[in-house]
């Protein structure tokens, strides 16, 4: 008995995952509204925060990032996981994509999938491997619990959001008559921006 409870002590610890999720009683999403930036946003606990972000005249992302932990560069499953009380349905792959510099951002097409299997009630899984481990799998978790009403908050600030920011906007030419000091309502629209 003793031998058999020293040799499981002696089992590599690259064998165990790091699961990072939010127990259900804790999960709380916020939202942050202006003209000039929605966010949304999940703490997720012993790791960081989901990040659901949409800054005027730019496309949406998502950024999963970690405080302390990193997901290696290789490649990273998203998956939509059904919570325990939803038995019936199966965990599915979403999408796949890499870490940058150890998180993982999406695009806006990825970020609002991510976003429908949340309001569906789905949990996400970022399903990856532990930055300078020996390939020891790591698992973060958005929990959909307490996510429709920051999300339909969110929904409501991306629908007010300025069709430009600053940053695009600041090196803009208004052109006027010489002579004049008003500028016509033709010339206050802003130029169609092109977003990188």
């Amino acid at each position: 008995m003793r031998l058999r409870l020293f040799l499981i002590l002696l089992l590599p610890l690259s064998s165990q995952a790091f699961r990072f999720e939010t127990a259900l009683e804790d999960s709380v999403w916020k939202s942050e509204s202006s003209p000039y930036v929605c966010k949304l946003e999940h703490g997720i606990d012993g790791y960081g925060s989901g990040l659901f972000e949409h800054i005027a005249g730019e496309e949406a992302r998502l950024k999963i990032q970690g405080q302390g932990y990193a997901f290696d560069a290789s490649e990273v499953k998203v998956l939509a996981d059904p919570p325990d009380w939803r038995p019936n349905l199966q965990k599915r792959l979403i999408f796949d994509t890499k870490a940058v510099r150890g998180d993982v951002v999406v695009n806006e097409t990825e970020s609002n999938q991510v976003l429908a299997e949340l309001a569906g009630g789905m949990q996400v899984v970022f399903n990856g491997q532990l930055e300078d481990s020996n390939a020891q799998p790591f698992y973060v978790f958005l929990s959909s619990v307490g996510f429709q009403d920051a999300f339909d908050e969110f929904k409501r600030c991306e629908d007010q959001l300025l069709p430009a920011n600053y940053g695009q906007v600041e090196r803009t030419r208004i052109q006027y008559r010489v002579g004049t000091i008003a500028v016509s309502y033709t010339h206050l629209t802003l130029p169609t921006i092109y977003s990188v």
